[in-house]
């Protein structure tokens, strides 16, 4: 991948096409967990790509990996989907919060080592319920402090609250 992306920078259109036959389906999900809607979901994900092949030359695969860099382009393009449409985005409620389900939303998350996973999601099924699901749509969702009080009706000082003390008993947990 770091190869294609390299050769994509030198604006080399078949490494591009090769580089988006190779991850469109995973980097679709990633949009996908994050807007929940499949035509929101694809227009992130070609206003990624786009960003993609502009300034697939700023990459340095001594600084990263490519799938890495690519995730982090299609996360922050679909986030700003998001804030652009209507919140008509489902919540995730407590019950489906399952390991299994953690582990499939976490795979996604640049910078979380496949061998890290199960430990973290361990640790996530030792929070509350509430403070769980923020952590969570906050992370590897994307959703601010601000949209997370306005969707889940808490106070936005309860939301931090509830980030700050579940991401040190998580520090705690990981340690």
């Amino acid at each position: 991948m770091d190869d294609l992306l390299v050769r994509a920078g030198r604006q080399d259109a078949e490494a591009f096409k090769k580089l988006y036959a190779a991850t469109s389906s995973r980097l679709l999900g990633v949009a996908l967990r994050i807007v929940r809607r499949r035509e929101v979901a694809e227009d992130a994900l070609h206003d990624a790509f786009v960003r993609v092949w502009w300034h697939a030359a700023r990459f340095d695969p001594a600084r990263g990996q490519a799938m890495g860099w690519m995730i982090t382009i299609v996360r922050n393009s679909a986030i700003n989907h998001l804030r652009r449409t209507t919140r008509e985005v489902p919540l995730v409620s407590g019950d489906q919060d399952d390991e299994q389900d953690l582990l499939d939303r976490m795979a996604a998350v640049p910078g979380v080592d496949p061998t890290d996973r199960i430990g973290l999601a361990r640790c996530l099924e030792e929070l509350e319920p509430a403070p769980r699901q923020c952590v969570v749509m906050a992370f590897v969702d994307g959703w601010s402090h601000e949209d997370l009080a306005e969707r889940l009706g808490h106070p936005l000082g309860t939301v931090k609250s509830w980030i700050r003390r579940s991401l040190s008993r998580l520090r705690e947990c990981l340690g």
